[in-house]
């Protein structure tokens, strides 16, 4: 899809959404997406890791939670 095509999709994908009281974003030539505040994809290789927004600080965790190991060493202690 070249850049003039993608424009166009992306204008007729915000007017109809638009009609429905939705809205939407497009950004082009992204190299890494973080994809809901959860995950960060490169888009070229494909990899992907562990993504948290700078001001997003977990307190705690429940104690019956499953949680993996590397998630709750990356708790800061307070």
């Amino acid at each position: 899809m070249n850049a003039r095509s993608g424009d166009r999709a992306s204008k007729m994908l915000g007017e109809i959404l638009g009609d429905l009281g939705l809205r939407i974003t497009v950004q082009s030539n992204l190299k890494v997406v973080n994809y809901l505040d959860h995950v960060s994809v490169k888009l070229k290789s494909g990899k992907y890791c562990p993504f948290r927004k700078p001001d997003n600080n977990p307190l705690y965790i429940n104690a019956k939670s499953n949680h993996r190991p590397s998630i709750i060493r990356q708790i800061p202690d307070q």
